[in-house]
């Protein structure tokens, strides 16, 4: 079978049984190639391959775990995604004392802001993104990264109401 044939192949196929080394790795591949993330369950040295070509792989043997290996190109480029959003988001929380939603921000920051967050999203998928190291994350981060900065800016704003309120019951607000 030919790499595209089983890039098609494995979108319904739920099994692969008796694959060599080389043959379990064009699975990993074609399966990456689908915009899947790939984990990988190996128990011996023929399964290295595999293990190094999944995004997350582990080895056991006996029953113990004596690997596991995240890739650490997407966890880098969903840390410098996520950390840029919510770093530049925060500002909207922490430029007022009241609610960020009635306090409109001048629209140069607003633009601003809003540029950096979307070229900090789309950067991995560029070729400045790849000279940094980061690799396009699938699209499913993309709705995790918005219920974590959503998560990330309640908690600040949360954090900014009690703030103020002690400052102003210890008699300490200027």
């Amino acid at each position: 079978m030919d790499d595209h044939a089983l890039r098609v192949r494995v979108e319904t196929a739920n099994l692969f049984c008796r694959v060599n080394p080389s043959q379990k790795d064009r699975v990993i591949f074609a399966l990456k190639a689908r915009g899947h993330v790939v984990g990988y369950l190996g128990d011996g040295l023929n399964d290295a391959p595999s293990l190094h070509s999944a995004d997350a792989g582990l080895s056991v043997d006996s029953a113990a775990l004596v690997v596991l290996k995240a890739n650490e190109a997407l966890f880098q480029t969903g840390w410098f995604v996520e950390s840029l959003s919510t770093q530049v988001l925060v500002i909207f929380i922490i430029r007022t004392r009241g609610n960020p939603f009635k306090s409109r921000a001048h629209p140069i920051l607003v633009a601003t802001s809003l540029a950096v967050a979307v070229i900090g999203a789309v950067l991995p998928f560029t070729p400045l993104g790849t000279y940094f190291g980061f690799v396009p994350p699938p699209v499913q981060f993309y709705f995790i990264l918005a219920g974590m900065v959503v998560v990330c800016l309640v908690m600040v704003e949360i954090a900014k109401q009690g703030f103020y309120r002690w400052h102003k019951i210890s008699g300490k607000v200027r």
